[in-house]
């Protein structure tokens, strides 16, 4: 309040008191002598003598870049392309035989990952010359290419094998949620690794909880610190071998055992004949013994006559004797060689329900392995923004900012 009342007084004496000082002319004369300009020569700056320098080299730089991520790009492309169609077409020259009847089918979902532990150096000139090439998925093993299966059977005995390589900064503390996890998909581990900067897990898990396992594993890290690699191979030739072989062993065991029987109704019928011969000569030898004892011994001839004929019989009899004991030697042995191919068919048959339940098995879990890999800051970064991105970025703002900025020339300032 007091200020407003001192501030009218002040515009009270203005309106009143109106008249120029009364030097106001002097003054006035001196301010104007002093804004007149003086004619001096003023050097115009010249751009930066580098300007032109950059406006060059930057565009070059950021074109050759672009070229060399396309060239290399489409290099890995087709690169890609060869490689599926190699194993996809069978090469003979190979050590494994990657025949398209054994049924393989390979399936990979793949996510942009980090390289290992490399120099700042090495990794700025490996991001310029190349991007990073995708993981490629191991070729199945030797065992998987072994059989062919029949084309007319569309059954399928999928065995199903999978590969996880996880990127984080706490490889301690995931090693032991995900070994927890396994075992609550009633999973089993096999094999366990730990470090400080490494980590690995082989695990086996039932068929049923293999997806539900992968979804959650996949949603607890970002899309580019997971790959995951996926091989399905169909075991039916195995399969096919399997009944294969038990067809075969069961129509041999039948064949044995109707074998078996009917040696021992010939053996039967041959020991039956044989002693029935036997009693036939000793019925005979009798007969001519209680003749010989009615002759006269003063008849040699006739005594001579009889005697002759129970030798005969009697050599007869022992052949027969002879051929009835050898008989029932062979059918021991014929009898025990049955029952070793009997008993051996058998066990064979066994073995094969237990190779097909094994392979049922086999083809209802799921071997897996983990992989887990500490992750620096720097290749965090890197990750979401790729140097050779970066550079490209960079050079554009350089060009975008020079456009705008650089071609101001600075005012002259007078005195």
């Amino acid at each position: 309040m007091f200020n407003k009342k001192i501030s009218n007084s002040f515009k009270h004496w203005g309106d009143k008191t109106k008249k120029f000082p009364d030097n106001n002319e002097v003054l006035k004369q001196k301010v104007l002598d002093s804004l007149q300009p003086i004619h001096e020569s003023v050097k115009e700056k010249k751009p930066f003598a580098l300007r032109w320098l950059f406006l060059t080299v930057v565009p070059a730089l950021a074109l050759f870049l672009t070229l060399n991520f396309w060239q290399n790009s489409r290099i890995n492309s087709l690169s890609s392309v060869e490689t599926v169609d190699f194993y996809e077409g069978g090469q003979e020259s190979q050590t494994v035989s990657y025949d398209s009847a054994a049924g393989l089918n390979n399936k990979s979902i793949q996510a942009t990952g980090l390289a290992m532990e490399e120099s700042f150096v090495a990794k700025i000139a490996d991001k310029i010359s190349m991007p990073e090439p995708e993981p490629m998925i191991s070729p199945m093993p030797p065992d998987y290419y072994r059989g062919n299966a029949d084309i007319t059977d569309t059954r399928e005995y999928l065995k199903t094998t999978f590969g996880l390589d996880i990127k984080t900064r706490k490889v301690e503390k995931m090693h032991t949620r995900l070994k927890t996890m396994i075992r609550g998909y009633d999973g089993r581990i096999d094999n366990a690794n730990l470090n400080e900067k490494y980590a690995s897990i082989s695990f086996v898990l039932p068929k049923s909880t293999y997806e539900s396992f992968v979804q959650e594993v996949t949603e607890m890290f970002p899309e580019k610190f997971i790959s995951i690699h996926e091989n399905n191979t169909n075991l039916l030739w195995q399969k096919q071998n399997i009944e294969q072989q038990t067809q075969y062993s069961s129509t041999t065991l039948e064949n044995l055992k109707t074998e078996r029987a009917d040696n021992i109704k010939k053996y039967d019928e041959k020991i039956a004949s044989l002693n029935k011969e036997i009693s036939r000569l000793d019925n005979s030898m009798y007969a001519l013994v209680a003749q010989k004892k009615t002759v006269s011994s003063t008849d040699t001839e006739t005594l001579k006559k009889i005697n002759d004929q129970i030798n005969y019989l009697s050599r007869i009899r022992s052949d027969h004797t002879h051929e009835l004991i050898k008989t029932m030697t062979q059918h021991e042995k014929d009898l025990a060689n049955f029952d070793n191919q009997i008993k051996n068919t058998e066990n064979n048959l066994v073995e094969l329900g237990k190779q097909d339940t094994k392979l049922i098995n086999n083809v209802e879990t799921v071997n897996g392995t983990i992989t887990l890999r500490f992750v620096s800051l720097f290749e965090i970064v890197s990750l979401y923004i790729p140097v050779y991105k970066s550079f490209i970025i960079i050079c554009i703002l350089i060009i975008i900012g020079y456009i705008l900025f650089g071609r101001k020339t600075k005012e002259i300032e007078l005195p």
